[in-house]
């Protein structure tokens, strides 16, 4: 990541302001297998903007957004990424206003540790406002979020979320839940502890008659880690079988950002076996 010093245009009397501003880029390809069947693609291509200044009477504004190159060489996309936001902290907690998390989606996933595929299915969508309340306890995170009626930044959907994490120092639990217009609500669970090179999280969540299981460990050796996934959605009867997937990985980092993995995926919905090699690259 590359540090610089700007200057920034704030608000509407054009006030220069010197904000640290920092660009990230993420760069990722790999080869795949399908019963025999080699290809090699590019992961998502993503440039990040954010940066960081303070108001005059003490309070901190953020400020994010990212660029997402996506397809085949002969017909790449550049779109924004999402994460378009503006953000103040202060005593009153924080509040971000744009493309954020949702409630839900602000904490957990904790079960998604795989290089690809994967994921756990309930862990919330975005929403258009954010406010994190400030430390009720230590250890304690309140989120709350909504996306009003009508058309949203970023394409989310009316609706509340609301969660709340405790961090014991080595793990994390947490519980939250989200409603959006025309979807049934959306309620999720989940832990993480780790101890000696080696995590384990387990996570639960329902919308509707489906329900929604992740499962994940890791151990890390050094600047290598072994993770082992397993994701489960039943109960969905738009799909004829139950989507699980299973997951092997091996990752390693080898300094200077540039990280490699393989991966081997079994999904039973599909009946596919999958064999990833990849890197990533990340300055």
């Amino acid at each position: 990541m590359k540090k610089i010093m700007a200057f920034a245009v704030a608000s509407a009397f054009v006030v220069p302001v010197m904000a640290d501003v920092n660009v990230s880029v993420n760069t990722e390809f790999f080869m795949s297998s399908v019963d025999g069947e080699q290809t090699l693609s590019g992961g998502d291509q993503i440039v990040s903007f954010s940066g960081s200044s303070e108001t005059s009477n003490g309070y901190t504004v953020s400020g994010s957004m990212n660029i997402l190159a996506s397809g085949a060489e002969e017909d790449t996309t550049v779109t924004t990424d999402g994460g378009e936001s503006i953000s103040l902290a202060g005593p009153f907690g924080s509040i971000s206003v744009g493309d954020v998390a949702s409630g839900l989606d602000n904490v957990g996933d904790y079960s998604d540790m795989a290089p690809r595929d994967g994921g756990f299915g309930a862990d919330g969508a975005d929403h258009s406002v954010l406010y994190v309340l400030p430390a009720l306890a230590e250890g304690v995170t309140v989120s709350a979020s909504f996306s009003p009626e009508g058309d949203n930044f970023g394409g989310s959907a009316e609706g509340d979320s609301y969660s709340v994490a405790y961090n014991f120092g080595n793990g994390e639990v947490y519980a939250g839940t989200l409603s959006a217009d025309g979807a049934d609500d959306m309620s999720a669970y989940g832990i993480r502890a780790g101890m000696s090179g080696a995590t384990f999280a387990y996570e639960m969540g329902s919308q509707g008659d489906v329900d929604f299981t992740g499962m994940a460990a890791s151990y890390a050796i050094g600047e290598t880690t072994i993770i082992m996934e397993v994701q489960e959605e039943t109960g969905n009867a738009a799909a004829a079988d139950d989507a699980d997937q299973s997951i092997v990985a091996l990752t390693h980092n080898m300094g200077g950002g540039l990280s490699v993995y393989i991966q081997q995926t079994q999904d039973d919905a599909t009946d596919t076996d999958t064999a990833y090699a990849g890197m990533i690259y990340a300055f």
